[in-house]
Formats: C-alpha cells, structure tokens, sequence
C-alpha cells in the first residue's frame, strides 16, 4: 500500500486541500505563486492542442533537441508532468523557469507546445509533443547560446528522470536526438547521435555525417541517462547576436 495516498485518507474525509498537495506532487498541476494576486495553478493537460499550420509557423524541427525515447516512445503522462515539473519550486535548476506570458505578443500555451522564458537569458525556450518523442526549441542570443542550451538540456533529462521516479516509470529512458534529415517516410521521426554521425531509427541504413545544418556544442551538463556517444545539443542557428523569436498564434484556453 502506498503511504502517499493512504496518509490522506481519515475517517472517510478527503478533503481540497489534501487533493491539491497530492496532485500537485504527483506532477499533474504545478502552483504558479502571484505575490499580487490570488493562488493559481498550471494544469498542461486540460490545455487544447495547438493547429498544424500554428506549430509550424512556431517551430521548425531544423536545429531543435530532439529527446527520444527508444523503448516504444514516451510513456503517458511524461510530457505534461515534466512542463509542470519544469515550473514546480521543486525544480533543482539553477534559474526558474516562468510561462512566457509577454504582453506584447500571444503567449504559447497548449497541450502539446508551450513557451517558457527563463529569466537572465534573452527569447524563450519552447517545448513540443510529438507524441513519440519531444522537441526542444531555444531562441536567445548567439551569445547566450551555449550556456542556455547547457541550462535547458540539464533540466530536461533530469526532470525526466524526477518524472519517471514520481509515476513510476522504470522503461523510459530517454536519449538526445535530432529530427531525420531523410524524407523517405510519410512523417518526421527521430534520429540518434553516435560517433559524430546521425542514424536514422526508422532504417539504420540511412545515417550521414552531422553537417552545418545541426550545429552541435559541446556542454558540461551531461545527464545520467545519456550514452558516452551523445555528449553534445544542437543549437539553433543564427547569423546575428539579435534574439530570434518565432511567430506568433493564438494562445491556449484553461478550464
């Protein structure tokens, strides 16, 4: 029996507030603190999915980290628990991270594709749900690029891991990927890292060498789950210092 949920129950008596300490540990909601407002929380998966021509105008898979899940993609309940771990006080990051809610332009907020901003570096990091593997897009300054990128892919494999730990998950070891650049196939799909060379997990007989199209630095923050092979992020590429951001749609409802 688990302690974690039998400790709530006395007497038959249930109440708010236990259920809000339970489901805000088990990741399904994270607590956003407004010093200025009333107590509010951040609940991914009631948010509605985002269109395709949205995400594309959003996101172009060229560039972005890819983390993918070999043993049959991810499990349910890792993408919208690891978004609310990402905002949870509990995260270990060095810096917190904060929805990307601008006045100025729409803010990106779906089921399946949300904006954060991480304070101290410029633009924004977005995450996607492909469904079988995730992506991560960072937008900063050429400047800021690496030191970003090296904050990002820390708090992603290791909020995975946290994530993992807290379902219950023991399979579900991810690895850092890229989009395959071959089109042979009727959608996008991962390909893994190894020896300076991409492998396609559709059909290991297309691999290729990394060329300028996926620039990949070398980081200090390497995560417990990654293979000695893959020991470098891709970064999206820039010819200015200018911050690249992309366009905007319409933002997600909450219930």
């Amino acid at each position: 029996e688990d302690r974690r949920f039998s400790s709530h129950y006395k007497e038959g008596v249930f109440s708010c507030d236990d259920l809000i300490h339970l489901l805000e540990e088990l990741l399904v909601f994270a607590r956003l603190w407004n010093e200025e407002g009333p107590e509010t929380w951040f609940m991914p998966s009631v948010l509605r999915h985002i269109s395709a021509s949205d995400m594309e105008r959003r996101c172009s898979s060229a560039g972005a980290l890819v983390v993918d899940f070999p043993d049959g993609g991810p499990q349910s309940g890792v993408f919208c628990s690891l978004m609310s771990h990402v905002l949870s006080p509990e995260n270990h990051s060095p810096y917190s991270w904060k929805l990307h809610l601008s006045s100025q332009e729409p803010s990106c907020l779906y089921r399946d594709c949300i904006q954060f901003e991480v304070p101290k570096y410029p633009g924004s990091v977005t995450f996607v749900d492909r469904y079988e593997y995730f992506e991560v897009h960072v937008f900063t300054s050429v400047t800021k690029e690496k030191e970003l990128w090296g904050q990002v892919r820390k708090a992603v494999f290791g909020g995975i891991e946290t994530v993992d730990e807290t379902l219950g998950y023991s399979d579900n070891k991810p690895r850092p990927a890229i989009v395959c650049p071959r089109t042979h196939t009727d959608r996008p799909h991962p390909a893994y890292i190894q020896d300076k060379e991409w492998i396609c997990t559709s059909d290991t007989n297309q691999f290729g060498d990394l060329t300028t199209q996926f620039l990949w630095n070398q980081t200090t923050c390497e995560s417990s789950q990654e293979s000695s092979t893959a020991s470098s992020i891709p970064t999206p590429s820039a010819s200015s210092d200018e911050t690249s951001t992309p366009e905007q749609g319409t933002p997600g409802e909450t219930n």
